[in-house]
């Protein structure tokens, strides 16, 4: 079979750690090329993973130009992903971008409509959706184990935030995007939102998003960058999803999940019961590095077999809609309709 030709746009620590590597390793893609405005940068990927010179590139639209390149994943700066997608599509590529889709609705409508015409894929790098466990309680969700969902949240506490984007644009977009995962795309009709900025900054910091769907389930999300902290153990982080029959709990990047059944015996000796499913944990790959690697292969197979990916560019849409309601939420104070 074919293999799909790659380039990657932006070598930073995400493209570092899980994209370069996942593509190398996928038997159905090559690397083909790297692209990033640092040539300090550039080099050090370069020898990192024994490339050619001649496949490293300063400027990314001379890798959109190469003719022998299939497809492109996009791991810039969240401010640069409307441009260099929609440059991308022009160029003919199927696309990868990381998280966000944009940072705008209006280049993310774009997107869509330019993807629809070409009929090239473009997915986006909401890796959360890949980790086992949240799989695993998803379909305990499917199969009615606790009855008619009618809320759910995602709690987080995080290290890490950059700057320059803040709380919502960086992190917060990854739980809107795993919560309506959990609902199946569900629409979300309104949201109200709140969150904190410093006054010496201008991004938030910490958030707080009320959101409902359009069959009436309730969601809630909260996000706070844990300035300070030095360990990710001191953080929680969790999905919960409550229901007429019981509830479940997963760890946001763990292996374990906590199931309560309404009339269940485990349930009435022992109430919740926390447990790591079989096949939660992969040998000798993290369970967020093996969520990476899934969405990438999600992404080739995609691309291979001409099929829809797992998170196409009109859910990166949605995601962004929803960010926009709760951006105009905490400005003016009031509940904002989303028009999905």
């Amino acid at each position: 079979m074919k293999q799909i030709r790659i380039a990657v746009i932006g070598c930073g620590e995400i493209a570092e750690r899980a994209h370069i590597p996942n593509v190398q390793v996928e038997p159905l893609a090559r690397l083909e090329a790297v692209s990033d405005v640092d040539e300090n940068r550039l080099l050090a990927i370069q020898e990192k993973f024994n490339l050619s010179r001649d496949s490293c590139y300063t400027d990314y639209t001379e890798v959109l130009a190469l003719k022998d390149i299939d497809a492109v994943v996009v791991a810039t700066p969240a401010v640069t992903h409307g441009e260099i997608v929609l440059k991308a599509i022009q160029a003919g590529k199927h696309v990868f971008v990381e998280k966000p889709i944009s940072i705008t609705v209006t280049d993310a409508e774009e997107i869509v409509k330019s993807a629809k015409r070409t009929e090239l894929k473009v997915m986006v790098g909401y890796q959360h959706r890949f980790v086992s466990s949240h799989r695993i309680a998803k379909r305990y969700l499917r199969t009615n184990k606790i009855g008619d969902p009618f809320f759910g949240e995602v709690h987080s506490e995080t290290l890490i935030v950059k700057p320059e984007e803040g709380i919502l644009i960086d992190y917060v977009v990854h739980l809107i995007d795993l919560l309506c995962w959990y609902f199946d795309d569900s629409r979300v009709v309104e949201v109200a939102a709140l969150s904190y900025v410093n006054e010496e900054e201008t991004e938030a910091k910490h958030a707080m998003i009320i959101m409902r769907f359009q069959n009436n389930v309730l969601g809630r999300i909260g996000a706070f960058f844990m300035e300070g902290y030095t360990s990710w153990s001191a953080s929680d982080r969790f999905v919960r999803i409550l229901g007429t029959r019981g509830k479940l709990v997963a760890d946001l990047t763990g292996p374990t999940v906590t199931l309560y059944r309404e009339g269940s015996l485990l349930s009435r000796l022992r109430g919740p019961h926390t447990f790591m499913p079989r096949r939660a944990v992969q040998e000798n790959l993290p369970l967020t590095g093996a969520a990476y690697r899934r969405e990438m292969s999600n992404f080739i197979q995609s691309v291979v077999q001409d099929k829809r990916p797992e998170v196409d560019a009109e859910q990166g849409l949605a995601v962004q809609k929803i960010l926009e309601a709760a951006q105009m939420s905490t400005r003016e104070k009031r509940f904002v309709k989303v028009n999905l």
